[in-house]
């Protein structure tokens, strides 16, 4: 039986923590190897933390979404309240100027560890960013 994990996170980078250590239990539960855990886990992180800190601009603003963990695929969903990222977006980044300002290199770590990324309108406005990870595929 597959397992879909929903979550509603304030305007605060604080809570991300714990949302992390619960999306590691779902993959520890699920059998999800190490390496491939760690690196969803930093998917997982980068989508959390652009939609708090990008998408969130008034203190009233939250973040949803959900995550599933398959024995094929782990799927991360996140809606956030603006309407800033596109697909482009993801095509186009690169991080070669993370070594100067230690930002950018998060759509990068996303695009490389992933193996689709779907960027759209959210439900009621806002940005949905799905991405999906095959398992056991190593790096996308």
């Amino acid at each position: 039986m597959t397992d879909t994990h929903t979550f509603r996170l304030s305007n605060d980078l604080s809570e991300d923590p714990s949302l992390r250590d619960l999306f590691v239990q779902a993959c520890v539960s699920a059998g999800v190897d190490q390496d491939e855990m760690q690196g969803q886990m930093l998917v997982f992180t980068e989508l959390v933390n652009n939609a708090i800190e990008h998408g969130c601009t008034r203190p009233s603003d939250c973040v949803e979404g959900w995550y599933r963990i398959t024995p094929t695929e782990i799927v991360v969903e996140i809606t956030d309240p603006s309407e800033v990222l596109t697909n482009e977006d993801f095509e186009n980044c690169d991080a070669s100027n993370f070594a100067e300002q230690g930002r950018g290199a998060g759509l990068f770590l996303v695009r490389a560890l992933t193996d689709e990324i779907n960027v759209r309108p959210g439900p009621n406005g806002g940005t949905t960013v799905r991405v999906t990870k095959i398992r056991g595929r190593g790096a996308a």
